[in-house]
């Protein structure tokens, strides 16, 4: 005699829930017999294969609709185009893991950085960039922008305050959201280039530094062109600062910045 399954001990069987079972049956995946006396469904050997069917899809990361269409099917040539279809996907999903790698792992330097290189001068490639969103108020961003852009675009993103130097006075001339080009093309994303401006790769003085009460300071900048004096190098009247918020955009108490001060051409 062919032995018979409860919902649950299929369930516990194959690591489902009673709930996705059902789920299933009524998306018409599943077929279990109807005992007439009490009602209660009767699970066999063939609802277990149905339901390893729906397993194996799924791990595969079918959506439910899919399966259905390839149980209604059972094309062959449709599961090819739906396995190729996945294929694009999971590789899109893994550039993006190790652009988010590369973001923690800078984040996790920039830590390291703070703690024992903070106000140190380097010699940097200011990363060539598309301008997402670029304003003279970096709340506008915020308030209306940020809708524009995509999930990936802003986890991805950097925040960066241009600076203009006059007179011994720092003035901040816009801010710009960028992403990089490196970034853009690893991942396919679709930037429409006659839309968007662009910042250009640019060797630059780099330093991190705390700010202070959300701005740069001038004797940051002062160290900066001492460096470039000593090494003799000839940089512009203009800088960028990419802002890190450490915790939260709110706490100022923990804002630090990458400053970008270009080499002359």
């Amino acid at each position: 005699m062919e032995k018979i399954y409860t919902i649950s001990e299929i369930g516990k069987l194959l690591g489902l829930s009673n709930d996705a079972i059902r789920f299933y049956e009524k998306k018409g995946l599943v077929h279990p017999d109807i005992n007439p006396e009490n009602k209660y469904r009767m699970y066999t050997i063939q609802n277990v294969l149905e339901l390893l069917d729906i397993i194996y899809y799924r791990h595969l990361d079918f959506s439910v609709s899919d399966i259905c269409e390839l149980s209604k099917s059972l094309d062959p040539k449709r599961v090819y185009t739906l396995v190729e279809q996945q294929r694009k996907n999971v590789e899109r999903r893994i550039r993006y893991e190790q652009q988010l790698l590369k973001k923690i792992t800078y984040i996790q330097s920039l830590f390291e950085n703070i703690k024992t290189k903070e106000g140190v001068c380097s010699l940097q490639v200011f990363p060539a960039s598309f301008i997402l969103f670029e304003d003279t108020n970096k709340k506008q961003f915020f308030h209306h922008e940020i809708q524009h852009i995509s999930t990936d675009q802003f986890v991805l993103c950097s925040i960066y305050r241009h600076y203009l130097m006059n007179d011994d006075t720092l003035k901040k001339i816009y801010t710009y959201v960028t992403l990089d080009e490196a970034i853009i093309k690893e991942l396919d994303m679709h930037i429409d280039k006659a839309e968007n401006k662009f910042l250009f790769e640019r060797k630059s003085i780099h330093m991190s530094v705390k700010m202070e009460n959300g701005n740069i300071q001038k004797k940051d900048i002062a160290i900066m062109q001492e460096y470039a004096r000593k090494k003799q190098l000839a940089t512009e009247s203009f800088f960028f600062a990419r802002e890190i918020p450490l915790t939260f955009y709110h706490d100022t108490k923990n804002y630090y910045a990458e400053i970008y001060l270009p080499l002359k051409k």
